[in-house]
């Protein structure tokens, strides 16, 4: 069942102007969604069990993502892990960072995706006038070559036999 967004929109904007501070609050969302007649309600997990696992899972994420490491040749300590898109399928995974930027077709995706999600900040903040700059600086950077895909070996096309048409009856 598709969930109409702007349902949602106008539920999130009820429970923001409800607020004594008319700030949108996590607590009072779920509050709002258990209620079982509102749109919010079907973006929750209201299996306790299943939700805990989601939870342990959001965790283990936030610690892998929280490890970072003084790697030679870098000034800054840089994260130990790193996510790549190719690798989020049914379970997810992550790969040392350091085996990312020493594989050339490796180095390119994750540069690929970190682009991409330097458009998506720019998207988020297009409307703040002093980081101007900062979008020219992402856009001055050289965009990554796509890897060219191998051409397949051509076969040797072999004629067709023809065969005999049939009339039709008539």
């Amino acid at each position: 069942m598709a969930i109409d967004m702007t349902k949602i929109q106008k539920e999130l904007e009820q429970v923001r102007t409800e607020h004594a501070k008319r700030l949108l609050n996590p607590e009072d969302v779920i509050k709002f969604a258990r209620n079982p007649k509102t749109a919010l309600h079907a973006k929750f997990t209201w299996d306790n069990t299943a939700a805990a696992h989601e939870h342990r899972l959001w965790e283990a994420r936030h610690v892998i993502r929280c490890q970072i490491t003084v790697t030679p040749g870098y000034d800054e300590p840089i994260h130990v892990y790193v996510s790549m898109h190719g690798d989020r399928g049914d379970t997810g995974g992550y790969r040392p960072t350091v085996e990312v930027i020493s594989d050339a077709g490796r180095y390119r995706q994750l540069l690929v995706e970190a682009l991409a999600d330097l458009q998506v900040l720019r998207r988020k903040y297009k409307h703040l006038q002093e980081l101007k700059a900062v979008f020219a600086a992402i856009d001055s950077v050289p965009k990554p070559k796509p890897k060219r895909m191998p051409k397949p070996k051509s076969k040797p096309k072999r004629k067709a036999k023809s065969k005999p048409r049939r009339r039709k009856a008539g």
